[in-house]
């Protein structure tokens, strides 16, 4: 083998190990975002299982009750989710959208609520309100796992958002 053939062998080793070593670091850049993707999935998720939870809870009880904490609760979980919405486009996807007109500043106690008893009008936000959330429950739902579907694009995620934003208003 003469000194060319030489150098060709030893920079196409060279090649393939850097390209080896390249292709494993993009792998698990690539299964990383994937992971982080899934656990913001789940936690957004949870966040919108309590809040749902929260508002059944306050619109199924019939007794008289501490109301304005109640709906102070509801609207610290709707901000927090809000907050998650925005988290996430800055440390999941640039892609994920907030919807704060959704989110925040809906539900406000009420001088009436002096009696226990939601108004009419805070009933009325509050089954919007319910109405939106299930149906994001509902779009990031997956049957085969019972919880929310991993497998959701951002554009999904953001589409079933969006809808269930429009549909609570």
């Amino acid at each position: 083998m003469n000194r060319k053939e030489k150098i060709k062998t030893y920079a196409l080793i060279l090649l393939s190990v850097i390209l080896v070593i390249t292709f494993s670091l993009h792998f698990q850049k690539i299964n990383e975002e994937k992971r982080q993707y899934e656990a913001y999935l789940n936690e957004f998720y949870a966040h919108l299982d309590s809040t749902v939870y929260s508002v059944q809870y306050l619109l199924s009880n019939r007794e008289e009750m501490d109301i304005t904490g109640n709906l102070m609760n509801i609207e610290h979980n709707l901000e927090t989710t809000n907050l998650l919405l925005r988290m996430g486009d800055r440390t999941v996807d640039s892609n994920i959208t907030s919807h704060p007109r959704f989110f925040v500043g809906r539900i406000m106690p009420n001088p009436l609520n002096d009696d226990g008893r939601l108004t009419n009008e805070q009933r009325s936000e509050l089954e919007k309100v319910q109405k939106g959330i299930e149906y994001m429950k509902e779009g990031l739902y997956s049957e085969q796992t019972g919880q929310e579907n991993k497998d959701l694009s951002v554009k999904e995620f953001n589409e079933i958002i969006k809808e269930g934003a429009k549909i609570g208003e």
